[in-house]
């Protein structure tokens, strides 16, 4: 045991304002002295500034901690000594021959060295059992699932619920229109095995359509949307006259035409000399080309034309007249053959109702189409103004136009 240390008193100040010692405690101070309580209020006490000083006593245990680990041990000891006392008092009793299967000596009762059995008497265990009719159970719904989803294909693919029985076309109201798509054959055709590529394909190549968009509402109905193309002008030629957009498709044939943003093709009208391979002779033949809805004409000579309909009554002040187009050129009074038909290029003529002829030239000109307007306003002023019978006004060569006077 570890020796007791004497420990040092400690003292405390401390300042008391509301109460002292000898008030709470009257009966440790002297009997003879009454107890008479300090008076509280607005009176100061005398003694507030002085510190008091309390004696504080410490005492040890009786008990030292040192001696807490022999308990311990001695505890340990004594519970290794009951256990020891209870495994003597237990006694091997011999086995007999039925739970053994031999004779039974005295004491505990070995086990007998019995051959080990073969694989086919181990009954299986319960996880390879399990394991085993899973895969069995997954084998058959694995191929349960695969005659379901060949059975609801061949249903799809045969079923007359699948079958398509209407066409819905919105976005027009052309009859012939209308009439080419329900010939396509798209009714009666199974809703899954519609060629939606194949048939967008065939619609668009229709004169009249600009675009297509094909969707399916299940289980049997078709919607086909259709922009149709817009016409700028109206293209005459000897065989017709003809709708064009402004990307120089031809659309339909027109069966009126009022003379409104219409162009007329003197090409067609003229007959042209060609050297022939055999002899190289000079002949004559007639131009035979012919216009047809979808073919594609130049887009630069379409909208040349349509920007010559549009500025023309604005710039000029002209409102009645027509616009030729012909495809050869005439240059220092030798005529050269720039080309033939509506896709080559040549010159744009408006004529007046006065008389008077204006060769505008065409798209492939340095001269911008606004220049040329401008100065065919100009020239039209100084002939009015001087009252002269102008005849023809060509402008195109640049910044020299060129007029004729009628004699």
């Amino acid at each position: 045991m570890t020796e007791q240390k004497k420990r040092s008193e400690r003292m405390s100040l401390q300042d008391y304002w509301a109460v002292t010692e000898e008030e709470i405690y009257p009966q440790n101070f002297s009997s003879h002295k009454k107890y008479e309580p300090s008076r509280r209020g607005n009176q100061v006490r005398k003694d507030a500034g002085i510190p008091h000083t309390i004696q504080r006593v410490v005492t040890n245990p009786d008990a030292d901690p040192a001696t807490a680990w022999g308990t311990f041990a001695q505890r340990k000891r004594a519970q290794s000594q009951e256990r020891a006392k209870s495994e003597q008092r237990v006694k091997s009793v011999p086995r007999t021959l039925a739970q053994t299967g031999a004779p039974a000596t005295h004491g505990r009762a070995k086990m007998p060295n019995r051959p080990l059995p073969d694989n086919k008497s181990i009954p299986r265990r319960s996880s390879q059992r399990n394991r085993h009719n899973g895969l069995i159970w997954r084998v058959l719904a694995t191929f349960g699932l695969g005659s379901v989803v060949i059975v609801a294909v061949i249903f799809a693919l045969t079923s007359q619920a699948f079958s398509i029985n209407r066409v819905d076309i919105v976005g027009t109201h052309d009859s012939k229109v209308i009439q080419s798509i329900q010939h396509m054959g798209i009714q009666e055709q199974n809703i899954f095995l519609l060629d939606v590529t194949g048939i967008t394909k065939r619609i668009d190549a229709l004169p009249q359509i600009a675009s297509s968009d094909l969707s399916k509402q299940w289980p049997n109905v078709v919607v086909i949307h259709i922009v149709e193309r817009v016409p700028v002008l109206l293209w005459q030629t000897p065989q017709g006259t003809y709708s064009v957009d402004n990307q120089g498709v031809v659309i339909a044939p027109v069966s009126e035409s009022t003379g409104v943003n219409t162009v007329i093709d003197l090409t067609l009208q003229r007959s042209q000399q060609v050297k022939t391979q055999q002899g190289r002779a000079r002949q004559q033949i007639t131009q035979a080309s012919t216009l047809r809805p979808g073919m594609q004409l130049n887009r630069n000579i379409i909208t040349f034309a349509a920007n010559t309909l549009k500025l023309l009554p604005q710039m000029v002040g002209v409102l009645t007249f027509k616009l030729y187009y012909d495809g050869t050129m005439y240059t220092d009074g030798i005529r050269r053959q720039w080309g033939e038909g509506p896709n080559s290029r040549g010159s744009y003529i408006v004529e007046s109702p006065s008389g008077w002829k204006a060769y505008l030239g065409g798209p492939d000109d340095t001269n911008p189409l606004s220049n040329k307007l401008i100065e065919l306003h100009e020239i039209l002023t100084l002939t009015q103004r001087q009252q002269l019978n102008v005849a023809t006004i060509d402008l195109r060569y640049g910044v020299h136009p060129v007029f004729t006077l009628n004699s």
